[in-house]
């Protein structure tokens, strides 16, 4: 049965998307769908990108819609006579702020930016809920801390991409170079969060955030050096800017593989479930279900990424309401002159984020 696929915003990653989905063996029996604001300027990259996959010898069947994610009611009219049945969300709710530049120079969690994460996924999982449409909805903003947020609102997406699953490869590499073997014989498994993920790859450590790691080679566990070690040997340079989202695009392609293909990929998954932090999953048709390694518990795992999260600046999260660790308060208002708040609910993120934005213009290292 042929399966419709939206890509809910069209900036970077979401047209590396679809140039990954447009030359995917098979494709040419399902639907794409680009959903974005600015349809005449996607027009013309969604055309460069059809000629780019024909002269590979892919014919991908992709159409365009307007849509404003901003608007709940006509984003869950559009859904409903679409009916998609995976969307793939791409899209920012201000363009333009790159937290990195804010957080790794001030030492700031990531979770200090949710706010700014949040608006657009939320209204998009409102709209799908008013729909009545049965669709898997993977998020590519901060999967680590959004999914639980919307979980916790009853809104729940299929799954999150990107972050522990863009580590997981530097380790399998760095295991690899250093047996001097193809990485293809090396497997990892992971537990851990955003955090983990920013300085492994930015410092070669975990800078005290609890993780779970283990590493084989031909199904035999390395041991031969410590985990120290192997984050130093995975420290590459990688490239920042609109390059960088190959990575999340990447990402949310293999997951859209899995489900339309039925492939039960492994893959490392932030927030199924709605959980706090990435877990070792497989992904098919029927859903992304943990696969945890037998030393250890789900209770274990979850534990791990809750405490995790709090690296990134997130205390708690319960009842559409995220909790803030101090820290992040104190240094928001020192830093960037910000009243943050103890918690905020998911409603209220959107008026917030633009007061960040507001804060982040008058800001001057």
């Amino acid at each position: 049965m042929d399966k419709k696929i939206l890509i809910a915003g069209f900036g970077s990653a979401g047209s590396f998307a679809l140039e990954y989905l447009a030359r995917t063996p098979g494709i040419e029996g399902h639907k794409i769908i680009v959903g974005t604001r600015s349809t005449d300027e996607a027009l013309a990259l969604i055309n460069t990108i059809k000629v780019s996959a024909a002269i590979m010898g892919f014919y991908p069947d992709i159409s365009l819609v307007k849509m404003d994610l901003g608007d709940v009611d006509r984003t869950a009219e559009t859904l409903a006579e679409m009916k998609p049945d995976i969307i793939a969300y791409t899209a920012r709710f201000i363009k333009g702020v790159k937290y990195g530049q804010y957080s790794y120079p001030n030492q700031i969690g990531y979770g200090a930016w949710i706010a700014l994460s949040l608006p657009l996924i939320y209204k998009l999982m409102l709209a799908v809920k008013k729909s009545g449409v049965e669709t898997k909805v993977i998020n590519s903003s901060f999967p680590d801390g959004v999914c639980p947020a919307l979980k916790s609102a009853g809104l729940e997406p299929f799954c999150g991409a990107g972050n522990l699953n863009h580590l997981v490869p530097r380790i399998q590499a760095a295991v690899a170079g250093y047996k001097k073997i193809p990485a293809g014989r090396v497997k990892v498994v992971m537990i851990g969060s955003h955090f983990l993920n920013t300085y492994v790859s930015r410092e070669a450590s975990a800078k005290g955030s609890p993780y779970y790691m283990r590493c084989t080679v031909d199904g035999e566990p390395f041991n031969e050096i410590s985990d120290e070690e192997i984050f130093k040997l995975s420290k590459i340079p990688t490239a920042s800017g609109p390059p960088r989202n190959m990575m999340i695009a990447s990402d949310m392609v293999k997951i859209i593989q899995a489900v339309v293909f039925d492939q039960n990929y492994f893959m490392h998954i932030p927030g199924p479930e709605g959980l706090a932090g990435a877990y070792p999953a497989r992904v098919s048709a029927a859903g992304a279900a943990l696969e945890l390694p037998a030393d250890i518990s789900r209770s274990r795992a979850e534990e791990i990424n809750r405490a995790s999260l709090s690296f990134d600046g997130i205390k708690d999260i319960r009842e559409g309401r995220i909790y803030f660790c101090g820290d992040i308060i104190d240094k928001m208002k020192k830093i960037f002159g910000l009243n943050y708040p103890e918690c905020i609910k998911l409603e209220e993120c959107e008026a917030f984020a633009y007061e960040i934005k507001e804060a982040l213009s008058r800001y001057r290292p």
